[in-house]
């Protein structure tokens, strides 16, 4: 007995010290309170890649230009309990629910007698009012203050680097729309690809670029960095410096950087040359 109880206290202690670190590995960071789903959806491209459990100062630059689709996942999810659907109901015809403890005739009762046409009309109008109408506006406003603070969505997100590609489902609370989650498995276009699962923060979401912070924390793979997307393949580096100050002031390593659609700013440069030489050809 002492060393099964030995045994269970060693399997709470290895479980506790499991979520602890996740969920020191996976702290709820400060992110954009006012999110607008609508506005991110569409396609992006990833400009950066920051690793932040990596101690390495290091700049990769890579020769891809991977894409992420953002779209809205049409699956219905719903929060409410089945076992309490009927919780808001009337009790029954005669003993409707929140109502004044006084004697209600049931109209629809064939054995209920009126003294004349107009105590029927009343006593009809009463019995609606405190037996329909009430519970359905109850209803009604539920059904609202639910959908509105309460309800789950869903989102798909599709990435591709044009060798590879996968698509993420994730799910976000209409009250918390810059936190998402992992909701089901993902359909990978290629056995190999590596599955996420986790949560993923909104920290940022302007006019032309998106940043999100992915936290993936389980007992065979620990992941944590941040993606840098930006509506057009290029990105000035004034906003991207200060992407990298926005994620030092929350404490996290900038130091490890994987740079994509690296040939963009280049070429946007250039175009940028020319079109002033060709300005000042023709001015002279």
């Amino acid at each position: 007995m002492r060393t099964f109880a030995l045994f269970c206290l060693l399997i709470f202690r290895k479980c506790f010290a499991e979520y602890a670190s996740a969920n020191y590995f996976c702290p709820d960071m400060h992110r954009q309170q006012i999110v607008d789903i609508s506005q991110l959806e569409g396609m992006w491209y990833l400009i950066e890649k920051l690793v932040h459990t990596e101690e390495r100062h290091q700049t990769i630059r890579l020769t891809s230009c991977p894409v992420i689709h953002i779209s809205e996942d049409r699956t219905t999810f719903t929060t409410r309990n089945p076992l309490y659907k009927f919780y808001d109901s009337t009790y029954g015809a005669q003993y409707p629910y929140n109502t004044p403890n006084v004697p209600t005739r049931n109209p629809t009762d064939p054995r209920t007698t009126f003294v004349n046409e107009q105590d029927f009309i009343k006593q009809n109008e009463e019995y609606d009012r405190k037996t329909t109408y009430d519970h359905e506006r109850r209803r009604a406003n539920y059904a609202s203050y639910m959908k509105r603070h309460f309800s789950k969505k869903g989102l798909k997100i599709y990435m591709s680097d044009g060798s590879s590609s996968i698509e993420h489902y994730l799910q976000y609370n209409t009250s918390n729309p810059g936190f998402w989650t992992l909701s089901g498995s993902d359909e990978a276009v290629q056995d190999n690809i590596k599955h996420f699962a986790g949560t993923t923060l909104v920290l940022k979401a302007v006019g032309n670029h998106l940043v999100l912070h992915v936290c993936q924390s389980s007992r065979e793979v620990k992941e944590l960095y941040t993606m840098i997307l930006s509506r057009e393949n290029y990105l000035d580096s004034w906003d991207v410096h200060s992407v990298h100050g926005m994620l030092n002031r929350q404490g996290l390593r900038t130091t490890f950087v994987e740079k994509t659609c690296n040939g963009a700013e280049s070429l946007r440069l250039t175009l940028l040359i020319v079109l002033i030489a060709s300005t000042l050809t023709s001015l002279f």
